[in-house]
């Protein structure tokens, strides 16, 4: 479970976080994260559909709900969630009950994502909290008391400063994420592995920092999630709260109470 906080709500839910890179379906009730899978966003959609049955067999689920920022899967993924379930699908965007204040110009230009990370961080962590989600993207997502969720900043992912470096140069090999980083790169391997490394958490505490000149943001808690969350947190240093499943868990949230 996310944080410290219980929400009531003993229903079985079927969640589906869709992001650009990776799906992950999930099974909450009474507050808890308990069975997930993993799969790739672009797998073929009679993988897919595999996938979805048997990781929902021998369960009944009191309905579901989709969170996606991968706009060409949302049809079908919200067809087979309500095919399962019976029931209509709750699709998180700003009209879903989130249960936080959406202090912003256009909200529903927000991604689904950060709209689930302020609904899990307002549950759990209160206000001011800043999350930071370190997927394929980093949203970071600030929230402040009184006024719920005001913005933040998006920046390129962990995976994309060695992307990018590949896809835009002509002699620079494409590496994974991850391996020892030494001290200075004697191989071009590795100065880009130092590059990414050192340079991707200094850019998020660049952004941290310019953050905080915001007077309520100035004590906020800094809480990390995505598939690069767990490096970078260890990265920010024992100030940064880990927390895997912040955006699964503000999908549930939301969940409970559309279906409550």
């Amino acid at each position: 479970m996310a944080g410290a906080n219980s929400i009531p709500g003993d229903r079985r839910l079927l969640l589906a976080n869709v992001g650009n890179t990776h799906t992950v379906l999930a099974q909450y009730r009474a507050g808890r994260i308990g069975r997930r899978l993993r799969l790739s966003t672009r797998a073929p959609r009679e993988e897919r559909a595999a996938a979805l049955s048997a990781f929902a067999l021998r369960f009944d689920f009191a309905g579901a709900a989709l969170c996606s920022v991968a706009p060409a899967e949302e049809a079908d993924w919200r067809a087979r969630l309500s095919a399962l379930t019976g029931r209509p699908v709750l699709t998180i965007g700003p009209d879903a009950p989130l249960g936080v204040r959406l202090d912003v110009p256009h909200p529903e230009r927000v991604g689904a994502d950060r709209l689930a990370n302020a609904a899990a961080a307002f549950a759990c962590y209160g206000a001011p909290t800043i999350v930071v989600d370190a997927g394929t993207a980093t949203a970071i997502s600030a929230l402040v008391k009184g006024r719920g969720f005001i913005g933040g900043a998006i920046a390129p992912g962990p995976g994309l400063f060695y992307d990018y470096l590949a896809e835009r140069t002509a002699r620079l090999p494409r590496l994974n994420p991850g391996g020892s980083v030494p001290l200075f790169g004697r191989t071009t391997a590795a100065a880009m592995r130092l590059g990414a490394a050192v340079g991707y958490p200094g850019m998020v505490r660049a952004l941290l920092d310019h953050l905080r000149r915001v007077p309520e943001l100035q004590p906020a808690l800094t809480v990390v999630t995505g598939g690069g969350g767990r490096s970078l947190a260890r990265a920010l240093g024992p100030d940064a709260i880990y927390d895997r499943d912040l955006t699964l868990f503000g999908i549930g949230v939301a969940a409970d109470r559309f279906f409550g």
